[in-house]
């Protein structure tokens, strides 16, 4: 099953974030896939893993902890669509990402599907600095 992030609080709140990576960083530091600029955030607060067919979520030592449905989680948690993350100040809800049509060459990253219901377009997310 794919997944994305959906932003439900901040400037870019409703921007999608598919998740397209086997193991996808939240935190502070270069190598995360989502870094933030909030000191509510540790270098590396969480990761999100699809181990099998399934997406987990794990706290990586955070100082301030992170939640799945406003419960602070200790060891990993399954993620399924519905299901809100919280991450410091950042707040998202998980939802199934459709697969796309059709497939992108080789190389390239796949391309987010249309949201046809979808009233403003947002621009691309490189980091959560853009989302907050």
């Amino acid at each position: 099953m794919k997944l994305k992030l959906i932003v439900l609080a901040g400037a870019k709140e409703g921007t999608e974030i598919p998740l397209r990576k086997d193991k996808f960083l939240i935190g502070r530091a270069k190598e995360c896939a989502l870094r933030a600029g909030s000191e509510a955030i540790s270098r590396r607060h969480c990761a999100i893993i699809l181990r099998d067919t399934e997406w987990m979520v794990c706290d990586l030592g955070s100082r301030n902890g992170t939640l799945v449905n406003d419960e602070k989680i200790t060891t990993e948690v399954p993620l399924k669509p519905g299901d809100e993350l919280r991450v410091g100040p950042l707040k998202f809800r998980v939802e199934e990402r459709q697969s796309s049509a059709v497939p992108a060459p080789a190389g390239l990253p796949p391309l987010a599907p249309a949201t046809a219901d979808k009233q403003r377009k947002q621009p691309p997310v490189k980091d959560v600095a853009d989302v907050v």
